[in-house]
């Protein structure tokens, strides 16, 4: 909702042994149910269309195939409880001395 503020964060952190960089963006609204962790994820799925929300079900289909095809990982956390939280996660070279960092 338009009303509540949404949580942006920004933190280095490895997976599986690679260095990378991770996204959390979180909101306060309804959020999603765990059951749909996954499910939110299909083309076309929409949690409700009763929600008066514009859209066809593509935006986060889309975003985690972009974010996979550069080796990273798009995910719900469903431990946030005061409503919803994506997490990204991509790989991130870090060149040693330089300023300028260089993603996958």
């Amino acid at each position: 909702p338009s009303e509540t503020p949404i949580d942006i964060a920004l933190t280095a952190r490895q997976e599986g042994g690679v260095p990378g960089v991770e996204w959390r963006i979180s909101d306060h609204g309804a959020g999603v149910p765990a059951s749909l962790a996954e499910r939110i994820f299909e083309k076309y799925y929409r949690v409700s269309e009763s929600s008066g929300t514009p859209g066809f079900g593509l935006g986060l289909y889309l975003s985690r195939r972009i974010v996979e095809r550069h080796g990273g990982c798009l995910g719900l956390d469903t431990g946030w409880t005061s409503g919803a939280s994506f997490v990204c996660w991509l790989p991130c070279e870090w060149d040693e001395g330089k300023e300028t960092r260089r993603g996958a």
